[in-house]
């Protein structure tokens, strides 16, 4: 333990009136939570959490409740659906699944990079396109609408609907989504968030940063755009 002459001379005149000092207990350790978790465990070693606590996520946009009226309606839906036998969903036949075959690349960080596409988005090719299934919107940024030839002036509601195309022209899905034009840019030229996603029935794998859609020629399967992911990590830093 690292100590000046001051606390010697302290401890000395502590020491002549006969005052000793007394053990302290050791300091808490520090939290764990901004350290890198241990491996855990598999298999009987493994135990279910408790619960404890709850937290509820935020909803914003267009799909937020704008009036008690139509959240009550909104609750009535959400007892219907899941008190009524399921109407199946537009592709629900086609079945998708993955496998150690669909790994492309290598990582000790699977997740460190996003998970970017490059659809056909009107007639353009559009790179940067984030695949987000924790969004509740899509969004399309000014300066990609700029880039594509479309004038802000024409969409003062704040929102824009623009067909998607997915594949090539020997298997393709092509949607049309709504978009949120907000005020601002980012590094990403389009957010394509859970109500695209759904439209399309199409799945993200993030560790193998692949997204499989059902087609009329079969399963797609795109691959993320690599290279523009690490561009949009280093422009954001």
């Amino acid at each position: 333990m690292r100590h000046t002459l001051r606390h010697c001379r302290d401890f000395k005149a502590m020491l002549t009136r006969g005052q000793f000092p007394t053990a302290q207990a050791p300091p808490p350790p520090p939290p764990t939570w901004n350290q890198p978790p241990q491996r855990l465990a598999r298999g009987n070693n493994q135990h279910f959490p408790n619960v404890n606590k709850e937290v509820n996520f935020i909803l914003g946009g267009h799909r937020a409740y704008s009036s008690k009226r139509q959240q009550k309606l909104e609750d009535r839906r959400i007892n219907a659906a899941t008190s009524e036998p399921p109407q199946p969903y537009d592709w629900s036949h086609e079945l998708i699944s993955f496998s150690r075959a669909d790994q492309w690349l290598n990582f000790d960080e699977p997740a460190k990079y996003p998970l970017l596409v490059t659809p056909i988005v009107g007639d353009t090719r559009l790179k940067k396109v984030l695949i987000d299934g924790g969004a509740s919107i899509n969004v399309v940024f000014p300066r990609a609408l700029q880039e594509m030839g479309i004038p802000l002036s024409e969409y003062p509601l704040g929102h824009i609907y623009l067909p998607v195309a997915f594949g090539t022209a020997e298997n393709f899905r092509i949607e049309t989504l709504r978009f949120e034009v907000p005020t601002f840019n980012c590094v990403y030229n389009t957010i394509i968030g859970r109500p695209g996603l759904a439209k399309f029935m199409a799945i993200p794998h993030y560790p193998y940063l692949v997204l499989k859609m059902p087609a009329l020629g079969g399963t797609l399967l795109i691959r993320a755009d690599f290279k523009g992911a690490s561009e949009c990590v280093q422009e954001a830093m």
